[in-house]
C-alpha cells in the first residue's frame, strides 16, 4: 500500500464519520425552547419516583395506624376525612373508601361538623376518581348555611375542587365550561374572604384569579413571591409553578412556559400526587416541538401514574394523547431503527478499513513482532464482530421479510382474527429481541471483560454479582448499565433499544442505585470506570 495514496481515503472515512456523527448526534428539531435543565431534574424526579411514593406510603400508613387507635369516634371521623384528602392523591379507589370509614365514625360521634367534614372527603376523593355525577349529588345534599366556620372553609375548598374539575373536563362544550367556571369562582371567592390574609392557599388563589383575568405581570409577581415563601417540593409550590407556566403561555414565552411545567411535574412527582396536569401538558408540548422521545416517555409515565391513582378522568384525559404520541414515536423509533443499521454498517466497514490501514502501517514500524500480533487479534476480532453482525441482520430481515408474507396471506384469506393473535403472541418479537441480546451480551463482555467486577467495586458486598453470570448473558440490570457505559443515559433510550416500558428502566436504575455503596454517584462512577479502562 501507498501511504501517500491513502491519505486521501483516510480524510474520506473521517469525513464520512463525522458525518455519522452529526446525523446521529441531531433530530433535526429546533432545541432553543427546550429548558434542559429543568427536564434533567425532572427525569432525575421521576428516576426517584418509587423511593418518593414509598415514603409517601410510609407516612399515610402510620398516620392511619394512629387514627384506628384514637378512642374518641369524633376524634376518629376528623383524621379519617383528612386521610382520605391525603390519600386521594395517591389512590382515588382507597381514599373513597376511608371517607366512608371517616363517615361511619361521625355518625357514632353525633357531631354534626364532623360528619360533614367527612362527607366533604368523600365528595373530593369522588371527583379525584372522575365520578362526578354522584360527587355533584352528594356535595349539593350539604346545606351551607348549617355549617361551623371550619367546616365552611372545607365546602368552599370541595365545591371549588370539584367545580373546576368539571370546567376543565367540559372545555369542549363552551356554555357548560363557563358555567361551572362561574361556580368555581363563587367558591374561590368565599375562601379569599375568609381565609387568613398570609395564608399561602389565599395568596394561590389571589394569583390564580389574576391568570384568568390576564393580568399577567401582576400574577406573575405574585406568584415569584408565594414561590419564594414555601417549600419547593410542597403541593402548594407545584400549583403555583403551574399558573406561573400559564403566565408564560400568555407571554408567549414558550421556554419557560416548559421550564415551569417541568417545575409543577417535578413537585408532583416528589408528593407523589398521580393525578397532576404537568406532566400531560408537559408531554404535549415536548410533542408539539418534535421531541419525541421525551414526549412518549412522559405521557406514558402520566398514564401508568393516573392508572395506579385510579384517576379516571384524567387516564381518559391523556389517553386522547397516547395514541398520537406514541404513533408518532414508533414511526421516528422505526426511521431511526433502519438509519441505525444502516450507520452500524457503513461505521463498522468504515472502522475496517481505518483499522486495516493503522495495521499496515504499524506493520511496517519498528515494534516488532508483539504489535503485528495484537494488530492480527485485533483484525480478526473486527472480521468476527463484522460477520456476525451482518449475519444477525441478514436473519432478522429474512423473518421481517417472512412475516410481511404471512401478514399477506392471512389478510388474503380474511383470517385477522388468527392474525391479531399471532401478532399479539410476540413470537416474532421475542425471538428476534432474545438472539440480538445475545450477540449485544456476548460482543460487550469480550470488549469489556472487567464490566462485572467494575460494577462490584461500587456495589455492597452483600448485592454484589456472580462474576461468572457474563457467560449466560447479562441480566436486565446490568444490560441497562452496560449502555450507561456505551454513553446512553436517558431512560427513554434505553428503553427503546431494550424494548421495555420507560417505568421499568426507571425501576431498575433505582435498584442499582439503592444497592450501591454511593447512591448519589453511582452512574458516574460507571462512566469514570469506562474513561479508565479507555485510558
Amino acid at each position: 500500500m501507498n501511504l501517500t495514496k491513502s491519505f486521501p481515503l483516510l480524510a474520506a472515512v473521517l469525513l464520512l464519520l463525522a458525518g455519522l456523527a452529526a446525523c446521529s448526534g441531531s433530530d433535526g428539531h429546533d432545541s432553543k425552547y427546550i429548558p434542559e435543565q429543568e427536564l434533567h431534574q425532572l427525569d432525575a424526579a421521576i428516576a426517584a419516583s418509587d423511593t418518593y411514593y414509598t415514603h409517601t406510603k410510609t407516612q399515610l400508613r402510620d398516620m392511619e395506624t394512629r387514627t384506628s387507635r384514637l378512642r374518641d369516634p369524633a376524634q376518629r371521623g376528623l383524621a379519617y376525612a383528612e386521610l382520605a384528602n391525603q390519600v386521594r392523591f395517591l389512590d382515588a379507589d382507597s381514599a373513597i373508601n376511608i371517607a366512608d370509614v371517616a363517615i361511619s365514625n361521625a355518625r357514632q360521634s353525633g357531631v354534626d361538623s364532623v360528619v360533614t367534614l367527612a362527607h366533604l372527603s368523600r365528595v373530593n376523593a369522588l371527583t379525584s376518581a372522575g365520578i362526578f355525577n354522584l360527587a355533584e349529588r352528594e356535595f349539593l345534599d350539604i346545606t351551607e348555611g348549617n355549617l361551623s366556620p371550619q367546616s365552611r372553609l372545607a365546602y368552599w375548598e370541595a365545591g371549588r375542587n370539584l367545580y373546576s374539575t368539571l370546567q376543565l373536563y367540559t372545555q369542549r362544550n363552551y356554555d357548560l365550561s363557563q358555567k361551572f367556571a362561574r361556580q368555581a369562582m363563587a367558591y374561590d371567592d368565599s375562601l379569599i374572604r375568609h381565609l387568613p390574609e398570609r395564608d399561602a392557599f389565599r395568596s394561590f388563589l389571589v394569583a390564580e384569579r389574576l391568570v384568568v383575568s390576564g393580568d399577567n405581570q401582576k400574577a406573575k409577581r405574585k406568584l415569584e413571591a408565594l414561590m419564594k415563601s414555601v417549600d419547593p417540593n410542597s403541593n402548594i409550590y407545584g400549583m403555583a409553578a403551574y399558573q406561573m407556566a400559564l403566565v408564560y403561555k400568555n407571554l408567549d414565552d414558550e421556554r419557560s412556559y416548559a421550564a415551569y411545567m417541568a417545575k409543577a411535574a417535578q413537585a408532583n412527582v416528589r408528593q407523589s400526587v398521580r393525578e397532576g396536569l404537568a406532566l400531560f401538558n408537559l408531554a404535549n408540548w415536548l410533542y408539539a416541538q418534535g421531541e419525541l422521545n421525551k414526549a412518549f416517555g412522559y405521557i406514558n409515565f402520566a398514564m401508568g401514574q393516573a392508572n395506579d391513582a385510579n384517576a379516571r378522568m384524567r387516564t381518559a384525559n391523556i389517553a386522547t394523547m397516547l395514541p398520537l404520541i406514541d404513533d408518532a414515536y414508533r414511526a421516528e423509533s422505526k426511521t431511526s431503527h433502519d438509519m441505525l443499521i444502516i450507520y452500524f454498517v457503513i461505521l463498522t466497514l468504515a472502522l475496517f478499513i481505518l483499522g486495516g490501514m493503522f495495521f499496515y502501517i504499524l506493520m511496517q514500524s519498528k515494534r516488532g513482532k508483539e504489535n503485528a500480533r495484537k494488530l492480527r487479534e485485533l483484525s480478526q476480532a473486527q472480521k468476527r464482530h463484522i460477520a456476525n453482525f451482518l449475519a444477525l441482520c441478514s436473519t432478522y430481515y429474512h423473518k421481517l421479510n417472512s412475516l410481511e408474507q404471512l401478514v399477506q396471506r392471512k389478510i388474503s384469506s380474511g383470517q385477522t382474527d388468527q392474525l391479531v393473535k399471532l401478532l399479539k403472541s410476540g413470537r416474532y418479537t421475542e425471538d428476534k429481541e432474545d438472539e440480538i441480546f445475545k450477540y449485544f451480551d456476548r460482543t460487550f463482555v469480550e470488549i469489556f471483560p472487567d464490566f462485572i467486577e467494575q460494577i462490584n467495586l461500587l456495589l455492597r458486598p452483600e448485592e454484589r454479582f456472580p462474576t461468572e453470570m457474563s457467560k449466560k448473558g447479562l441480566p436486565l440490570e446490568l444490560r441497562i448499565y452496560a449502555l450507561v457505559k456505551l454513553g446512553i443515559t436517558e431512560s427513554t433510550r434505553i428503553a427503546q433499544v431494550l424494548n421495555y416500558s420507560v417505568n421499568t428502566v426507571y425501576t431498575y436504575r433505582n435498584r442499582m442505585r439503592n444497592k450501591a455503596i454511593d447512591r448519589e454517584h453511582f452512574e458516574q462512577q460507571v462512566v469514570d470506570f469506562q474513561a479508565e479502562h479507555e485510558s
